[in-house]
């Protein structure tokens, strides 16, 4: 049974497990629209693409925040918004990033997840263009729910 199950876990793919991307910002897109899609969206990170459609980096809240808080003089975080709110999201996209195939098996993921702190990875196309984002807890939850279905 052991083996049974190893094998039904090797078949899992990143394209089951991921959450599609719901939303992406074009490469010089002001930063407001970037800080107006995460909030709607209750997203963290958002997929920037060139203009062939490809992955240039990504956004994150926590980019975001940092340069909030770095450049943050007696103005504040408000000031900061207020001044950068045109300024193109490319200055605050990460460009190191690590991607993977929607048909990757799962046993990919591990050295990505296990390895170091990384709270999500891209899912792209052969073109490197975004498909989706998966994170450690959408992993889980897929295991959790084969685990409940092989239950005897």
């Amino acid at each position: 049974m052991k083996n049974a199950n190893q094998q039904g876990i090797r078949r899992m793919i990143v394209a089951n497990m991921m959450t599609e991307c719901e939303a992406v910002l074009n490469s010089g897109e002001p930063l407001i629209k970037a800080i107006s899609l995460m909030a709607a969206q209750k997203a963290r990170l958002i997929p920037v693409i060139d203009s062939c459609g490809s992955i240039a980096g990504v956004v994150s809240a926590a980019s975001i925040v940092s340069a909030a808080f770095a450049s943050s003089g007696h103005d504040g975080l408000a000031g900061f918004i207020s001044r950068e709110a045109g300024s193109p999201v490319d200055g605050f996209m990460d460009r190191d990033f690590i991607t993977v195939a929607p048909e990757a098996g799962i046993q990919a993921l591990s050295p990505i997840f296990s390895g170091k702190a990384v709270s999500a990875v891209l899912v792209v196309d052969h073109a490197k263009r975004p498909l989706g984002i998966i994170r450690p807890t959408d992993v889980l939850k897929r295991l959790c729910e084969y685990s409940e279905r092989e239950k005897p």
